[in-house]
């Protein structure tokens, strides 16, 4: 049994753990690492009052009218971490007539 422990306390020291922190890693990917867009697309979608607790972070100013929300989405990919991230981009709110 002292030799299983043994062996085991052995892996651990000869063999170095290494964790990597988020803060860490995020850090490393800004360093000069070029982001490639690799697809970016425009949507415009109708946003209805029910709607607004969805997209409540797009939508800048209160409306209690029906709208249409255009917004810039783009996909990037960084080929040093093999990574994708999305940008979102707000390019307005176009007010439209209440079709009540």
């Amino acid at each position: 049994m002292k030799q299983y422990i043994l062996i085991i306390c052995l892996a651990f020291t000869i063999i170095p753990i290494q964790q990597l922190d988020a803060k860490e890693i995020e850090q490393d990917i800004k360093k000069d690492h070029q982001w490639e867009v690799v697809h970016e697309r425009i949507v415009t979608t109708d946003l209805y009052q029910h709607d607004f607790k969805t997209w409540h972070h797009f939508i800048q100013e209160e409306v209690s009218c029906n709208v249409r929300k255009k917004v810039r989405i783009r996909v990037l990919h960084c080929d040093v971490h093999n990574l994708y991230k999305t940008e979102v981009e707000d390019l307005g709110i176009e007010h439209s007539e209440d079709h009540g």
